[in-house]
Protein backbone atom coordinates (compact mmCIF):
# COMPACT_ATOMS: atom_id res chain seq x y z
CA UNK A 1 0.00 0.00 0.00
CA UNK A 2 1.13 3.40 -0.85
CA UNK A 3 1.53 6.10 1.81
CA UNK A 4 1.84 10.05 1.33
CA UNK A 5 5.34 11.45 1.33
CA UNK A 6 4.98 12.65 4.87
CA UNK A 7 3.98 9.47 6.05
CA UNK A 8 6.60 7.55 4.95
CA UNK A 9 9.13 10.03 5.92
CA UNK A 10 8.06 9.89 9.41
CA UNK A 11 8.40 6.10 9.40
CA UNK A 12 11.68 6.38 7.87
CA UNK A 13 13.30 8.38 10.46
CA UNK A 14 12.15 5.86 13.08
CA UNK A 15 14.11 3.01 11.97
CA UNK A 16 17.64 3.30 11.90
CA UNK A 17 19.22 2.33 9.25
CA UNK A 18 16.11 2.92 7.11
CA UNK A 19 16.21 3.62 3.25
CA UNK A 20 13.44 5.44 1.90
CA UNK A 21 13.17 5.47 -1.62
CA UNK A 22 10.48 8.00 -3.51
CA UNK A 23 9.10 6.72 -7.10
CA UNK A 24 8.01 10.27 -8.49
CA UNK A 25 4.57 9.70 -10.16
CA UNK A 26 3.69 6.59 -8.96
CA UNK A 27 0.34 5.44 -7.43
CA UNK A 28 -1.69 2.39 -6.62
CA UNK A 29 -0.06 0.55 -9.84
CA UNK A 30 3.27 1.73 -9.27
CA UNK A 31 5.09 -2.03 -9.53
CA UNK A 32 3.27 -1.66 -12.92
CA UNK A 33 3.40 1.57 -13.79
CA UNK A 34 6.92 1.57 -12.47
CA UNK A 35 8.26 -2.10 -13.02
CA UNK A 36 11.92 -1.31 -14.45
CA UNK A 37 12.97 1.11 -11.71
CA UNK A 38 11.28 -0.74 -9.01
CA UNK A 39 13.42 -3.89 -9.65
CA UNK A 40 15.87 -2.08 -9.63
CA UNK A 41 15.80 -0.76 -6.32
CA UNK A 42 14.63 -4.55 -5.25
CA UNK A 43 17.75 -6.15 -6.28
CA UNK A 44 20.08 -3.52 -4.91
CA UNK A 45 18.49 -4.24 -1.83
CA UNK A 46 18.92 -8.16 -2.78
CA UNK A 47 22.38 -7.59 -3.37
CA UNK A 48 23.59 -6.27 -0.14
Amino acid sequence: KTLPRSQSEKIHKKIPNSKLIVIERAGHYSPVEKAPEINDHIIDFLKK
